[in-house]
């Protein structure tokens, strides 16, 4: 296997000696020459795990006119579009593949040769979310490790709670803050892994100062009890096992929106890979999995109260070994062999089920957002 890296025109030679590309809908989309690969008999998946236009919605409400507006049109075609030509498309839940199920019906996609093959056409549309490795995480040698003991803020007797990845506008960072305010329990400390993104094209979100004021004005981040510390810089994925299993508990918090029906927290899968204990919001599809099988304790959107009670049922020795058990196990369910099972069927006998979508009529007044428009969108949103 040959690793390489390349964008733009680098890629054309890479994509017509492929027999399978497989790519997320907005690089499809920033590369739509791709489409005409398939001529030659390369297939094209799209993997759209990320319904970003949901993420762009519920992060840009601050955002003012006719910014904001640019910036969900964008999204939504980017999102989009790429289905018009794709082979298979990815999903990571139930919940993504109702809608992409619906996206390509819209497009005129859906017909008798993907229904013949497949009544449910989950050949089309298949769940492929992130997977685990095969191993768990290889924890750090005693008093080395990045939260705790002599070299870390946490002592050995403290109970962490750990977000486990960005602030994002779209998330709910603050309710954990208030929860450990109140828990009034000096030992339950919060670690926050979000440091400052590594893409120079990703700004720090609003949620990040709101996150970082609740602390401070609770008397608890480094300035106070230090009972809620945030990472000074964004901590790599190779690194990322140590903080896992230097936790207890890890914790993801959503509003009540309709990004949250739609996502994929990732973050959830590396507690499972780390047999770390859940505590999360409701409202996901990984949050429905943690209540089903007693992984963790699931409360409601934004209950400040209910996340303080499920803080004090982890304290419970006896019930966390327990679901540390459980979640071990639902983690060997969730590695990379077997949630990749549709898609390395695909690329073994890679087949076009999808109809060709059906030609439209050029009209500029009803056949929607013209890609000379989007680039237009695109100039505005990169100015200064």
């Amino acid at each position: 296997m040959r690793r390489v890296q390349a964008w733009g025109d680098e890629l054309r030679p890479l994509a017509a000696h492929a027999d399978v590309v497989v790519a997320m809908t907005g690089v499809l989309f920033e590369h739509p020459w791709l489409a005409d690969l398939r001529a030659a008999g390369v297939f094209i998946v799209a993997d759209a795990y990320d319904p970003v236009l949901f993420e762009v919605l519920a992060g840009h409400t601050a955002t003012a006119e006719p910014e904001r507006s640019n910036r969900i049109t964008d999204a939504a075609v980017r999102m989009c579009d790429p289905l018009r030509w794709a082979d298979m498309v990815l999903c990571a839940t139930t919940s993504q593949r109702h809608l992409l199920l619906g996206v390509l019906a819209a497009h005129g996609r859906l017909g008798a040769a993907a229904y013949d093959h497949d009544p449910r056409l989950a050949s089309v549309v298949a769940e492929v979310g992130f997977g685990l490795p095969a191993q768990p995480p290889l924890a750090p040698a005693a008093g080395t490790g990045p939260l705790r003991g002599p070299h870390g803020p946490f002592s050995d007797d403290d109970t962490i709670l750990l977000w486990g990845g960005g602030l994002w506008d779209w998330l709910d960072p603050v309710t954990l803050v208030q929860a450990v305010a109140a828990c009034d329990n000096p030992s339950v400390k919060a670690f926050f892994m979000a440091g400052s993104h590594p893409t120079p094209t990703v700004p720090d979100m609003a949620m990040v100062q709101r996150a970082r004021a609740a602390a401070a004005a609770a008397g608890i981040d480094a300035t106070g009890t230090g009972q809620v510390l945030f990472a000074d810089r964004w901590i790599a994925y190779g690194e990322r096992a140590g903080y896992l299993c230097d936790a207890d508990v890890g914790v993801s918090l959503a509003p009540d929106h309709v990004e949250t029906t739609f996502a994929y927290r990732t973050r959830v899968l590396d507690y499972l890979w780390a047999s770390l204990p859940v505590v999360c919001s409701s409202g996901d599809d990984l949050a429905a999995l943690v209540e089903r099988h007693e992984l963790g304790v699931v409360v409601p959107p934004g209950d400040v109260e209910a996340l303080v009670r499920a803080i004090g049922v982890v304290g419970d020795r006896g019930w966390y070994d327990v679901v540390r058990t459980r979640v071990a196990s639902m983690a060997t369910t969730v590695t990379w062999p077997t949630v990749a099972g549709p898609l390395r069927d695909f690329c073994r006998e890679p087949r076009t089920l999808l109809s060709e979508p059906p030609t439209p009529t050029p009209d500029p007044v009803s056949s929607g957002v013209s890609r000379r428009v989007l680039s237009g969108i695109r100039r505005r949103l990169v100015q200064p």
